[in-house]
């Protein structure tokens, strides 16, 4: 799959998703924090909204805005499987893709679910 179709899937995925969370009364979709070399960790951060050209989530612990713009998702989309396979450190990441945190649990989510 080409980014562009990655993207528009995932866009409509949250999108649907935190539709069905408002309607359940819940404020937020939470995204479990995943880094390639530890797994999952035992923190979540939330979507807040989601748009053609970025994904907004809140940080960790301070709750404050972080936008993920779509191209630094289609930088970490190329650089996904290098990353996985150790061929791309983080840092090599973090150099391409500020918030590479956020960018990094949430392409694993995305990953994980757009087919």
């Amino acid at each position: 799959m080409q980014f562009d179709e990655f993207w528009s899937k995932s866009i409509d995925l949250l999108k649907g998703f935190l539709t069905d969370y408002k309607q359940d009364r819940e404020e937020r979709l939470f995204i479990s924090n995943w880094r390639p070399d530890r797994g999952f960790i035992d923190e979540k951060f939330p979507i807040r909204e989601v748009g053609p050209d970025k994904i907004t989530c809140l940080t960790i612990h301070a709750g404050k805005p972080v936008e993920i713009p779509r191209e630094d998702m289609a930088t970490l989309f190329e650089l996904w499987d290098d990353l996985l396979a150790g061929q791309t450190s983080r840092i090599e990441v973090v150099e391409k893709v500020p918030r590479t945190t956020y960018a990094i649990s949430l392409m694993k989510y995305l990953k994980d679910s757009v087919r």
